[in-house]
């Protein structure tokens, strides 16, 4: 990968975090969505 920008900061380098912290975001809310879910389908289960 090739930067081409002086300070080594391209659109994408600053971007990524963004990304990072909105895939962790969806992946919690869809885990604890999806947790939910089977406690309600099946009350019993630990």
């Amino acid at each position: 990968m090739k930067s081409q920008s002086p300070t080594g900061q391209t659109p994408l380098d600053m971007i990524r975090p963004v990304l990072w912290m909105a895939a962790a975001a969806f992946a919690a809310g869809f885990g604890g969505y999806l947790v939910l879910g089977l406690r309600a389908i099946q009350p019993v289960a630990n």
